[in-house]
């Protein structure tokens, strides 16, 4: 079968992924855990130094918790469980960016978004340098 589970021959497809999970994904931690190990990939059951990615799920980035807040301060990947599903299937490590939940870049734009309602009484110095 075509699964992504962990029979068939071991690969090194997620050599570099160190995965930490925060909230609920489809499998079991344990089972989670050996699907990483199996593809060369790491499982860290708490955020450390090491880690590359963060399992998450759009929940849990809605309302992040402390894994979640430190993954986006230190720049780790947040992605969905799906790009280790896909990742497998593919043979090979997929684009991350794809499977985002969460980029600076989307921080930003939100950022943007809610600083628009403050913007009748609270004008910073630099407002009318808006020529570059």
């Amino acid at each position: 079968s075509s699964s992504s589970s962990s029979s068939g021959p071991p690969t090194q497809i997620l050599k570099n992924v160190n995965c930490c999970v925060s909230g609920l994904i489809t499998l079991r931690r344990k089972l989670f855990a050996s699907l990483l190990k199996h593809h060369g990939g790491v499982f860290s059951p708490s955020l450390t130094g090491s880690v590359t990615h963060l399992v998450t799920t759009d929940d849990e980035v809605s309302n992040p918790t402390k894994k979640v807040l430190d993954s986006m301060k230190k720049g780790i990947f947040i992605v969905s469980e799906q790009f280790i599903h896909d990742s497998i299937k593919n043979g090979k490590k997929v684009d991350e960016k794809e499977y985002l939940l969460w980029s600076q870049d989307m921080d930003d734009k939100q950022q943007n978004l809610q600083d628009d309602d403050d913007n009748d009484y609270n004008y910073n110095e630099d407002d009318d340098n808006d020529d570059g």
